[in-house]
């Protein structure tokens, strides 16, 4: 949940600070290098985002089933935090790809 926590963090800091270029040339290797991010680098961190939320549950179920007491990650780890930061990752993205 770290790493991912770590990667959202990096790219909504690169989408907000990204400069775009000013030549033909470093605007089509701008919208490349989005297009490759929505294609090839975000869908693995959607999956892993979708695989940590069903970790989170299994943990939660089977504590409840042993009559253990719930989980309690650290409060930027949770499933919310990870949900809310995701969500900044999709505003910073939008913004970014209005700009590409």
């Amino acid at each position: 949940a770290q790493a991912l926590l770590d990667w959202i963090n990096a790219k909504k800091t690169e989408f907000d600070g990204f400069a775009f270029g000013e030549t033909l040339n470093e605007a089509i290797a701008a919208f490349d290098g989005f297009r490759a991010y929505l294609t090839q680098e975000k869908p693995q961190y959607a999956g892993q985002r979708l695989d940590t939320e069903a970790l989170f549950a299994e943990i939660q179920t089977s504590r409840a089933v042993n009559s253990r007491p719930a989980y309690g990650p650290p409060e930027n780890l949770t499933p919310d935090a990870l949900a809310a930061a995701w969500g900044g990752l999709l505003e910073s993205e939008s913004a970014h790809a209005a700009a590409v």
